[in-house]
């Protein structure tokens, strides 16, 4: 009767010394630690690609990255940064209709480069685009 008391015991602290793993291995798995750098792509007015790995520096998002990066420059508005400068290459949309598309994993962004998180895995771009 005591063993079986006993084993049960063992097998109880096992179980939660098991469970506390399983948890802690979670949450290193998707620790929200920011990668340390990224897949950046820009596509200029001629359809030229041009690919960069951007060191992210501990910077949280796309926009903040790409900006201490030198990658990008833009004005403040009430909805976040309006990206006119992509690697040295200005447009003016109201002169010309031309503007800055931003895109990740080839796809339009539905939030601005200065509201996304920086993700492992994702490729963001910036095309030129006329519209």
């Amino acid at each position: 009767m005591m063993k079986k008391k006993i084993f049960k015991s063992i097998l109880s602290v096992m179980m939660v010394a098991l469970i506390a793993v399983t948890v802690l291995a979670g949450c290193s798995a998707g620790d929200g630690k920011v990668p340390s750098e990224f897949p950046f792509e820009v596509t200029d007015q001629n359809g030229e690609v041009s690919e960069f790995t951007v060191k992210s520096d501990g910077e949280q998002t796309v926009g903040a990255a790409l900006q201490k990066a030198g990658m990008i420059q833009g004005d403040e508005t009430d909805f976040g940064l309006y990206v006119t400068t992509v690697n040295g290459i200005t447009v003016d949309f109201e002169a010309d209709g031309v503007y800055w598309e931003f895109r990740i994993d080839g796809e339009f962004a539905m939030t601005g480069a200065d509201a996304t998180d920086i993700e492992a895995g994702k490729v963001y771009a910036f095309v030129y685009t006329k519209g």
